[in-house]
């Protein structure tokens, strides 16, 4: 009684997890080890077990049970106080998806498009799932997860431009479903970042980290030679994430003929912008296009046509002839905002249909702003001409 030594106590005993645990609606793990203690292994009314292991996060009560005790029938057992608590030995990333964009090519920063999934997983010494590892139900804080970055290993972390769909820990996993993930613009152009690699980080405040770390995006060099790694990347490729723009040039000729409206998908490459030849993605209907500010007023150009999806970074913009005895022009503008009002530097453009592509807005309207305009061209019917005395012409397109 009153929990005093029995010295002579020797009989077979079995040691078993059990309830109370935290968290409380969780699920009481297994314990391991020596849980069978012979009769012989009890000296002086004591016996010591020093491999127990148990399989869960949280804490237990270990329950000692003694049955037949000296062959009578009876049942003897016991219980422990708290017994923990227990935390993750590391996590374990599985099931990583990263996708690009624009058909898994490339991806316009700003993009809501980077398809990116990977699952965490908590794990104890033994490789299996510690199922109680879960927000909200464990008496302490679980890790949080976050993205690093770095192109062509420069040692400068990108991290902090990445945004998915946020996620939470649950039945011991993290699960990142995000097809709609973006890589932030930055206030100027900046990449190309054509080997830009993306990972995970988890440091739990118990001192749990991913497994197999193979990525520091704070340093340049081999982390796991240094032995500093802090991330795992995801996948085993790297990504290209490009700063782009919609460019749209003047054009003038006959009143006639259609006019094509030169039209291409651009990207930042370090000095300047360039075609990107790798753009076979980008989209815009006729509907897209808005066609206003005629000059003189009342000069009248028919409909836009659209050529559907770009190639190598170039699309097909044109507008129909405005007529023999005409001559004017008109603005032409892309609807890359979410509204129909869209955002050229051409005050009281008509209404157009939104693309929501505001990754390939540019900085075209004066004086200098943001990477927020739509871009605008002006289209001249019939202002400039020859002499009718002539003998042949042609005419270069």
């Amino acid at each position: 009684t009153n929990n005093g030594l029995a010295p002579s106590y020797q009989w077979a005993t079995t040691l078993s997890a059990t309830t109370p645990i935290t968290p409380a609606a969780g699920t009481t793990g297994g314990l391991g080890g020596s849980v069978a203690i012979a009769q012989a292994g009890f000296a002086g009314g004591a016996a010591t077990v020093a491999n127990l292991t148990y399989s869960e996060v949280g804490s237990t009560t270990l329950r000692a049970d003694a049955s037949n005790y000296l062959n009578s029938g009876i049942s003897l057992n016991g219980a422990s106080g708290v017994v923990g608590r227990f935390y993750p030995d590391h996590f374990t990333l599985t099931a990583v998806t990263l996708i690009a964009a624009c058909g898994g090519a490339f991806t316009y920063m700003d993009q809501t498009a980077l398809n990116l999934a990977f699952t965490l997983q908590a794990q104890g010494k033994n490789n299996t799932l510690t199922t109680n590892y879960s927000a909200g139900a464990l008496a302490y804080p679980v890790t949080s997860v976050t993205l690093v970055a770095e192109n062509a290993n420069a040692g400068v972390d990108l991290g902090a431009r990445m945004t998915t769909i946020p996620s939470t820990w649950a039945g011991g996993q993290y699960l990142i479903n995000s097809p709609t993930s973006r890589f932030a613009r930055a206030a100027v152009p900046d990449g190309s970042y054509d080997a830009l690699a993306i990972g995970a980080k988890a440091i739990d405040a118990d001192g749990a980290v991913i497994a197999n770390r193979d990525m520091n995006a704070a340093t340049t060099g081999n982390c796991v030679t240094a032995v500093n790694c802090d991330a795992r990347q995801l996948g085993a490729t790297t990504t290209i994430m490009r700063f782009g723009r919609l460019r749209l040039q003047n054009a003038s000729g006959s009143q006639l003929i259609s006019m094509p409206i030169p039209i291409s998908a651009q990207y930042w490459n370090g000095n300047g912008f360039l075609t990107n030849t790798l753009d076979n993605c980008t989209t815009l209907t006729a509907s897209n296009v808005a066609v206003g500010n005629p000059q003189p007023a009342g000069f009248v150009v028919g409909a836009p046509t659209v050529g559907g999806t770009f190639v190598s970074g170039a699309g097909s913009l044109r507008l129909p002839a405005s007529g023999a005895g005409t001559r004017g022009s008109v603005d032409v503008s892309v609807n890359l905002t979410g509204g129909t009002a869209g955002a050229s530097c051409t005050a009281g453009m008509p209404a157009s249909t939104a693309t929501n592509r505001q990754h390939l807005q540019g900085l075209w309207c004066t004086p200098p702003g943001t990477f927020a305009s739509d871009p605008t061209a002006r289209a001249t019917f019939g202002i400039y001409r020859s002499s009718d005395k002539f003998i042949y012409q042609r005419e270069n397109f």
